[in-house]
């Protein structure tokens, strides 16, 4: 969602997000095992950016996004409640397009 002031457009940008993340604990969280992790998790993003038309053909862009893909599912032993940790990012993009 955005509003184009002449050749320059500030919006918003967000929507669903899916990956699939991997991850591993040491034998100290673990007890005298190693555990794991891999799970394709669902959950968010949103952001800002902007747009700038040189021309009709050519537009400059810079965009900030974050994305929350919520908690693992899995229980370590030391301590011993379920991780607290939380698979998120964020990414910041600049790019050209070129508009046919």
């Amino acid at each position: 969602m955005g509003y184009a002031f002449e050749n320059f457009l500030p919006y918003l940008t967000g929507g669903f997000a899916v990956g699939h993340v991997k991850g591993s604990a040491d034998l100290g969280a673990c007890g005298f095992v190693s555990c794991g992790y891999s799970d394709t998790r669902w959950g968010w993003a949103a952001g800002a950016g902007v747009e700038w038309a040189m021309n009709q053909k050519l537009s400059f862009k810079a965009e900030y996004l974050h994305v929350d893909l919520g908690s693992p599912s899995f229980s370590t032993l030391n301590p011993p409640d379920p991780s607290t940790d939380r698979i998120d990012f964020d990414t910041v993009r600049i790019g050209i397009n070129y508009h046919f």
